[in-house]
């Protein structure tokens, strides 16, 4: 470990303690587990920051159709899709010590991941906490509409992929999104679930209260999607990222958000859903 890292992440130590305090943790066993935990965040970082530099800059999914059937770009014949689409935005490039954290201990590539109605991703729902990522000013973070915007503006690279929900599935996720944005200012982030993660401690999930891909899989679920086979207090962002057709999700494009063209997006999608554009 170079003294580098270690100055990477010493605002991480600090965090540590406050959201021990925030949460009321005073227990011998949780705080050996978050020092467990940034130990391994920082004796991974080295390789998730290689995984990055080798990341390509943009790749659109191509789908094709043959004798009436849809193939994927590995030649694998795909289910058209039936329903209103929604897009899950996975987050790849970390600029706070917190998104390096998410990513060094799950060891992945994704650190957040937001849901979008539309192929314009003007409004990317999640949960997020205090320290950027469009996350609410208060101190507890919480439930909050980033966009595609500040993505762009600061390079920040993501997979899209999206789900197709019938119509009363698809009502179902927009009125729960009304009822969180009604209830915005109870909200929090959901640190307590974090050290649950660690600890491996099951948790019921509340949704005045969640991380971001708890949020976003507990969206799909109230919509009757079930893609994983975890708990969502278990699931993390590369989970959502690394769902593909088998699981009902279609991987839509990778890379800078900058070279995001929502015009090509909709082509595919109208072709996964045999319309014509």
């Amino acid at each position: 470990m170079t003294g580098n890292e270690d100055n990477e992440f010493e605002g991480l130590e600090h965090f540590k303690d406050e959201i021990l305090s925030r949460i009321g943790v005073y227990g011998e066993e949780e705080r050996m587990a978050a020092e467990t935990a940034i130990l391994r965040i920082k004796e991974n970082w080295a390789k998730r920051q290689k995984g990055l530099r080798k990341q390509k800059d943009a790749h659109y999914y191509g789908y094709g159709m043959r004798d009436s059937i849809i193939y994927d770009e590995r030649g694998i014949p795909v289910t058209p899709a039936g329903g209103k689409p929604v897009y899950l935005v996975s987050a790849s490039s970390p600029l706070t010590y917190f998104s390096k954290a998410i990513m060094a201990y799950t060891d992945s590539d994704y650190y957040h991941v937001s849901v979008a109605l539309n192929e314009n991703l003007s409004n990317l729902y999640s949960f997020s906490p205090i320290m950027g990522q469009g996350g609410p000013g208060n101190r507890q973070g919480g439930f909050c509409s980033d966009s595609i915007w500040r993505y762009k503006k600061e390079g920040i690279r993501i997979r899209v992929s999206c789900v197709f929900l019938p119509g009363k599935d698809y009502r179902a996720v927009l009125e729960e999104l009304s009822e969180m944005e009604k209830q915005k200012e109870r909200t929090q982030y959901n640190y307590q679930g974090l050290l649950h993660y660690v600890l491996g401690r099951k948790e019921e999930t509340d949704p005045m209260r969640m991380f971001c891909s708890q949020f976003a899989m507990y969206l799909l679920q109230k919509a009757g999607f079930k893609p994983l086979g975890k708990e969502l207090c278990f699931t993390a962002p590369e989970d959502i990222a690394s769902l593909g057709t088998e699981s009902g999700v279609y991987r839509l494009f990778d890379g800078e958000s900058g070279l995001y063209q929502k015009g090509k997006v909709r082509e595919t999608v109208n072709l996964l859903m045999l319309k014509n554009p």
